[in-house]
């Protein structure tokens, strides 16, 4: 293909036509590959925004990096220790935090609830954003004059008797027994908490439904782990993670908060190839009407094919005009597209022109977006080949 193939595919694409049905034709296949590529670009943002938002919920729990065992569910008192002096002999980690987590039981008003028990030391809330997460008029402490403090998720709260709920009897299983649930008091390890005063809330089941966060030391001696624990969590300095990864021993395991969360991020990824691809699939029937358009135009220019073949253009070069041309009918609408997508997802992060709808039942008001690059990128490409494989059909039968 070349600049002569180009400049007469652009004249044939932008001049009069003998027919107007061909210049209709044409421009309702760029009106509709416009729509196609702008609701792609829509749709991916607003999946994007999701998972953004998803993500910055679970930020303010999750810590920047979770160091945990790669075997088994707790690091003895001796690998948490040696671990703890590699990363912060590396001046790469800025709060290191010990953390106990597992399951445990709570008896609310004589009937046993199975919860996830969180232990946590002082430097829990400089790992974690756990202190703007909080809601009510106590004190955050997990420990003071002997007596154990507990912080319970916001539903789980709720269903405690609010933030204020004086105190209550947690117990665990002894010696690493399973919770029995037809007898769960046998065997039991059991301590009494006592409210804060404070709830915590991230806005996801996971942790408001189920947590109840205690002293590192009362989940120790309630599990029957002196000295250990599940976890280690830190807050890094800017550009440190791969190199703190680095450190951790084949026996740990290294994970972000992407990774922490590596299975709802995860569904939340597949859906949106799902509509990736299911929007693809729309931008091919757009694209059927340049099959339309370009046949009608070999047709109309039937006779300046005769001539340019007989001034010495080969069957290609021919083929390769009207190629060129459903690719600018493609690249057209394409762009148009994607100006258009774009600032419909800038508009709605201005000015939230979409509503998801008001009240404390809604974490967001508006529809969150985020508009990727690469995104933009990937529709490109679609677009481009999707027009292109539309082209090929009716060019290959072109013969002068």
């Amino acid at each position: 293909m070349s600049l002569l193939h180009l400049t007469i595919a652009r004249r044939y694409l932008l001049g009069k036509k003998s027919h107007n049905a061909v210049n209709i034709i044409s421009g309702v296949a760029v009106a509709g590959i416009a729509v196609a590529v702008a609701a792609m670009v829509v749709v991916l943002s607003v999946f994007n925004g999701f998972r953004e938002l998803v993500q910055s919920l679970y930020s303010a729990f999750d810590s920047e990096l979770c160091i945990t065992p790669a075997e088994g569910k707790y690091f003895t008192a001796g690998q948490a220790d040696s671990l703890a002096r590699v990363f912060q002999q590396s001046g790469k980690v800025e709060a290191l935090s010990r953390t106990v987590e597992d399951q445990a039981l709570i008896l609310f008003r004589g009937h046993p609830q199975v919860i996830t028990l969180k232990g946590v030391d002082d430097r829990f809330a400089d790992v974690s954003q756990i202190r703007s997460i909080l809601y009510g008029d106590g004190i955050y402490q997990f420990q003071r004059a002997g007596v154990e403090y507990a912080i319970p998720g916001f539903n789980l709260g709720q269903m405690m008797g609010g933030p204020n709920f004086s105190h209550m009897q947690i117990c665990a299983p002894r010696g690493g027994e399973r919770i029995n649930l037809a007898d769960p008091l046998e065997n039991l390890s059991v301590a009494e908490i006592n409210s804060t005063g404070l709830l915590f809330s991230v806005n996801q089941p996971k942790y408001d439904d189920h947590y109840l966060l205690v002293s590192l030391q009362l989940a120790q001696q309630l599990f029957e782990k002196e000295g250990q624990c599940t976890a280690l969590e830190l807050r890094l300095k800017p550009q440190s993670e791969a190199e703190v990864k680095a450190l951790c021993p084949p026996s740990a395991v290294a994970r972000n908060r992407y990774e922490q969360q590596s299975e709802l991020l995860g569904i939340m990824e597949i859906e949106k190839l799902l509509a990736y691809v299911f929007l693809s699939f729309i931008l091919v029937v757009a694209c059927f009407n340049i099959v339309s358009s370009i046949s009608m135009l070999i047709m109309e220019k039937r006779a300046d094919a005769h001539t340019l073949s007989h001034l010495g253009m080969t069957q290609g070069g021919l083929r390769s005009i009207f190629l060129l041309e459903g690719q600018l009918i493609t690249l057209t609408g394409t762009v148009i597209g994607l100006a258009v997508g774009s600032a419909l997802c800038l508009a709605q992060q201005a000015f939230g022109l979409v509503k998801l709808g008001t009240g404390e039942n809604f974490i967001v008001q508006d529809y969150p977006v985020s508009l990727h690059p690469l995104d933009l990128v990937f529709i490109l490409i679609t677009a481009l080949l999707i027009g292109g494989l539309a082209t090929l059909w009716p060019v290959m039968k072109v013969k002068y």
